[in-house]
């Protein structure tokens, strides 16, 4: 059995996924990987991929999908030359992690297909919306890596489509040293944004993990670090006995 397996490279979780599934189909079936996104900052150590630009979503620095942005760095003509130069129907199945390119192209062929992501329990009625929804958001969560079944992950099961999400083994390995950081991950948001929130508390060191960094900062009790899988790792086995969605708590409600 041959899969193509597309990844989207936008925001690392995606990515992160894919650590541990590849792994899983690759010991049941012959494999390819096809990266897209113009804005990833990691990838897969010894992972044969095929890269594509295929579409982000651009946010602004205060953690918002910025639409102008989005809009503005699309290259339309580029997408569709990529969704048919693949060739689906050489692949009996096409798994899509909200990454456009496979899942288009599998949906033009007729291909059998699979969305594999948060992404997809959003097709479920039952999965949490906003009190105010957003149409954009809606058409977006339906419209950009559309595929004919879908297996998504959320924190409850929403539906019966709807399975807990993946941990890595990765993070189930880690021997916890609690030290006196604060472990912070908000790609969202800019570094700079948050800075200001989290020097308030004096009483913790932070360490952001930010894809706007391209080397390591330092601001008083503040270590701000470039993504990259190894050191996030690190900082996570030896953070604090804090929960690391704290420093939402201290970003103002207009920059959410």
């Amino acid at each position: 059995m041959r899969i193509l397996y597309g990844i989207q490279g936008t925001g690392h979780g995606h990515i992160s996924r894919a650590r541990e599934i590849l792994p899983l189909l690759s010991n049941n079936a012959e494999v390819d990987v096809l990266l897209s996104g113009y804005n990833c900052k990691m990838s897969l150590e010894n992972v044969r991929v095929m890269k594509k630009r295929g579409i982000s979503l651009a946010y602004s620095n205060t953690g918002r999908v910025s639409l102008m942005k989005t809009i503005r760095n699309l290259k339309p003509i580029t997408f569709l030359n990529d969704v048919k130069q693949l060739q689906p129907h050489s692949y009996d199945m096409v798994i899509s992690d909200f990454e456009p390119v496979s899942a288009w192209a599998a949906y033009r062929a007729g291909v059998p297909s699979l969305a594999l992501s948060h992404q997809a329990s959003f097709i479920s009625e039952f999965s949490p919306r906003p009190d105010r929804r957003s149409i954009f958001a809606e058409q977006v969560l339906k419209n950009f890596a559309p595929c004919k079944s879908a297996l998504g992950f959320h924190f409850r099961r929403y539906d019966s489509f709807v399975e807990p999400p993946i941990i890595r083994s990765e993070i189930l390995n880690l021997n916890p040293e609690p030290g006196n950081h604060v472990t912070v991950y908000l790609p969202a948001f800019h570094h700079e944004k948050l800075i200001p929130h989290l020097k308030k508390v004096k009483s913790a060191e932070w360490h952001i993990f930010s894809p706007s960094c391209s080397r390591n900062l330092e601001d008083t009790n503040i270590l701000v670090n470039p993504v990259n899988n190894a050191g996030f790792l690190n900082s996570l086995e030896t953070c604090g006995e804090f929960l690391q969605v704290a420093a939402l708590k201290l970003v103002p409600r207009q920059c959410i």
